[in-house]
């Protein structure tokens, strides 16, 4: 399914799964500066297969010149932003033995359920289509 955007003034059919995202990041935009976004789909010719080869090319150039990185994992329930948060927590120790230790802690001073929930918030999170794309 498609959906249109407008780019510089001229419309673009792209996916309804883009055309989300873009609604979502442009609702969450604080008052500032404007925004710049990359877009594969949008600023590759994806039928071109030598540009998108030379763009693939550029890719490592294009992130490490970026001020900030969106990611859209498509439409996720509270169950995804809790795992979200679940991963922010692990991720935020520097060693694995850390993380580990405060995990495993965490989850013993739970509740059974609390603890299937949690796992259930992760499995909801791992099932969303962006994990299964091909790059």
């Amino acid at each position: 399914m498609t959906a249109d955007i407008w780019v510089n003034d001229h419309k673009l059919a792209v996916t309804t799964n883009l055309a989300d995202g873009l609604r979502r990041f442009r609702s969450h935009d604080f008052p500032g500066p404007r925004m710049w976004y990359w877009i594969d789909a949008v600023c590759i010719n994806q039928q071109d297969l030598p540009e998108r080869g030379q763009q693939v090319a550029v890719m490592g150039h294009v992130y490490r010149s970026a001020v900030g990185v969106r990611v859209w994992l498509g439409e996720a329930g509270d169950s995804c932003e809790r795992g979200l948060a679940i991963l922010g927590i692990i991720s935020s120790f520097r060693d694995s033995a850390g993380a580990t230790t405060y995990v495993r802690e965490r989850f013993l001073a739970r509740e059974h359920a609390r603890i299937e929930r949690d796992i259930a918030d992760l499995a909801q999170l791992g099932a969303l289509p962006y994990w299964n794309r091909m790059w």
